[in-house]
């Protein structure tokens, strides 16, 4: 809804429009997995056949805000497998989905709470809502919406929900932050408009 759907989901930054430290912009992704996408992100990869940036870890995010005196953290609604793992092993402190006791992403809210913000911090909150099957990742509180879309829709509501939880948070309890959130890729709904 925040960027002019029909379907009311996203109301808590939907009160953010005006605010003027609040930015947001379309975006295009770099690929339509996540493997693929995660990790071109956080290695600052342009060309998509340069694997030669993977494999010598000099853009490494994470890996720099080491060396630039960062605390960091990966605290993950998702697995440690995969080619995302070379992202996250420059991470000091990771906590993953099997480490938590309940498996929805406001669960992430409570480290990030613990976290001590009175020195250089990145963090990494890597969320699981928006993914299919959406209503297995969302609390029945969420699930407002019916229908195969719904449950996308209902994704959604959620992830409002989270990213303005943590946006009330810091600024709550915390000066001088930013914060960045994108998607790694889009998802296909069976909508006419994307043709198939």
């Amino acid at each position: 809804h925040l960027f002019g759907w029909d379907v009311n989901n996203t109301p808590n930054l939907d009160k953010l429009k005006n605010d003027p430290h609040f930015i947001y912009k379309p975006a295009i992704s770099c690929s339509v997995r996540t493997i693929c996408s995660v990790t071109t992100f956080f290695y600052n990869k342009r060309e998509p056949d340069n694997m030669q940036l993977l494999l010598k870890n000099n853009t490494n995010i994470m890996r720099l805000a080491n060396q630039n005196g960062y605390d960091t953290y990966w605290l993950s609604m998702q697995s440690d497998v995969s080619l995302m793992s070379k992202v996250m092993e420059f991470a000091k402190h990771k906590k993953f989905q099997w480490q938590y006791k309940r498996q929805f992403d406001d669960e992430l809210l409570k480290d990030l709470k613990k976290i001590p913000f009175n020195k250089k911090i990145f963090v990494v909150l890597h969320l699981k809502a928006v993914h299919s099957p959406y209503n297995k990742y969302v609390p029945k509180e969420f699930q407002k919406f019916s229908g195969k879309r719904g449950a996308y829709y209902n994704g959604v509501l959620y992830n409002d929900y989270v990213i303005s939880s943590v946006i009330n948070y810091m600024k709550k309890h915390h000066k001088n932050f930013v914060i960045y959130f994108t998607s790694d890729h889009g998802e296909m709904l069976g909508f006419p408009e994307e043709q198939g």
